[in-house]
């Protein structure tokens, strides 16, 4: 049986298996439905409790339209923060993902605000009467504001941003934002002398800034407090290394499920940075003491992983992902595709696997350039060599050495369907690596009749 750790780490939905299927489409429409009418609850008070009327159709279209757009954006913060009622049903990269993606939604109805207005009872000139009554002129500039926080956000590797240095323009502008458009909404919207509407607005308001407060500094502050001790900095090539963490004051590690991932914020002083990013725990959670992570040289932050020293400290917010065979009880058989430095949650599967003694048929297709690159190369051996897990690793180097018998060129198809036992119903195939690795395999598999509910994934970048 698993240990206690190993179970509380899973969610509801995958220590009980026969409620998973329930559980996941209760839970996920449940949220959903709570989003969605969060979003239009002052519309709906507008129509049904305050009785709307008369008045031109194109006004009353912008005004609903103003209203769902703003409520979008005020609830972006509530995505972002890592709210783990709300990650642990739908996976933290599938939350900043709609995160990324309802904003662009948002924009388009507050873009269509003034357009309806204008074609309506305000005529063309409140478009083009600059800056106009400084009422109107909040609203424009909020939008503009909200303009340029997309524009930096699509842009920031163009513009050589920083991802810290992203992060935090990114924050300041959306504070300006939301805190202009309530301003703007509350003075000038005659709706809003409504009790309940200004109940809501200044809800907004404060929820914002409370929510954004604990997220960006009381959770932090918290967090460094309890700090982890960088034990062990491991050499795995020459770009690539392991951080061993274990709790500092005899503290209890955090649980997690194999395939999960933490943000680990490092205080390592000598002049080096300190930022928050996003990393997979590559141990089993087995080894209860501790965990791992393995870093590869990416940018600016990782090429100073090789700096840090055991005795440094570590912020850990953990865990976060769904990427994990624990969620899926029922797959049979696991297909493990991993580009690059992808292998780490696979690794966290593997070792767990191998920890408990499964005898659970796994085959993983390992993508890299070279034969140097591969990480745990030999630890892989072991594990196969022991039969806990009846595991295969199908190597495949897109440059081979000379000699190499092993699959050349890239996870495609026929590689797969080469070294592919079977690939039936309950088989679940798991694949991470870099973008166009997952677009490969991804695209492969389904072509081979692997099902969506059957295929998982793991994205590495939160924001491209």
């Amino acid at each position: 049986m698993p240990s206690n750790s190993f179970s509380r780490s899973c969610s509801l939905i995958a220590i009980i298996p026969s409620f998973h299927i329930m559980a996941i489409y209760t839970i996920f429409f449940t949220l959903s439905a709570a989003y969605v009418a969060a979003v239009i609850t002052p519309s709906v008070l507008i129509v049904f409790v305050f009785n709307e009327t008369g008045g031109d159709f194109m006004y009353r279209l912008g005004k609903h339209a103003a209203l769902a757009g703003t409520m979008i954006l005020s609830l972006q913060v509530l995505l972002a923060a890592r709210i783990k009622w709300i990650t642990r049903t739908f996976g933290f990269d599938i939350v900043i993902r709609y995160h990324k993606y309802i904003v662009l939604f948002g924009t388009l109805l507050l873009a269509a605000h003034p357009v309806l207005l204008a074609v309506g009872p305000y005529g063309m000139s409140l478009l083009s009467d600059l800056p106009g009554p400084p009422l109107i002129f909040l609203g424009k500039l909020s939008f503009l504001l909200l303009l340029v926080m997309i524009a930096v956000s699509l842009l920031w590797k163009t513009l050589r941003l920083s991802f810290e240095r992203w992060r935090v323009i990114h924050n300041i502008i959306y504070i300006l934002v939301i805190g202009i458009a309530l301003v703007h909404g509350i003075l000038i919207g005659s709706d809003m002398q409504k009790l309940p509407l200004r109940i809501i607005w200044f809800a907004l308001g404060g929820g914002n800034l409370v929510l954004f407060a604990y997220h960006r500094f009381i959770r932090p502050a918290l967090l460094k407090k309890h700090a982890y001790r960088v034990e062990e900095v491991r050499k795995e090539t020459d770009n690539v290394w392991t951080l061993r963490l274990t709790p500092t004051d005899g503290r209890k590690r955090f649980d997690f499920a194999p395939g999960q991932f933490q943000f680990i914020t490092l205080y390592r002083g000598r002049g080096l940075p300190v930022e928050e990013h996003h990393f997979t725990i590559a141990s089993s959670p087995e080894e209860t003491l501790q965990t791992e992570t393995t870093i590869k040289v990416l940018g600016d932050f990782t090429s100073t992983i090789c700096k840090t020293a055991p005795g440094d400290l570590a912020a850990v917010h953990a865990p976060f992902g769904r990427f994990s065979y624990v969620v899926h009880p029922d797959e049979t058989r696991l297909y493990m595709f991993a580009g690059g430095i992808g292998i780490t949650p696979c690794m966290s599967m593997i070792r767990t696997l191998h920890a408990r003694k499964l005898t659970l048929p796994v085959t993983l297709w390992y993508g890299n350039n070279r034969r140097e690159e591969i990480l745990f190369a030999d630890e892989l051996e072991k594990i196969s060599a022991s039969g806990h897990p009846r595991l295969e690793v199908v190597h495949v180097l897109r440059f081979p050495p000379d000699g190499w018998n092993g699959e050349t060129g890239f996870v495609d198809r026929e590689v797969i369907r080469r070294n592919a036992a079977q690939l039936d119903a309950a088989t679940g195939c798991y694949v991470v690596g870099p973008k166009p690795f997952l677009k490969l395999v991804s695209r492969s598999l389904r072509e081979m009749g692997v099902k969506n509910r059957r295929l998982h994934t793991e994205i590495f970048s939160l924001i491209d």
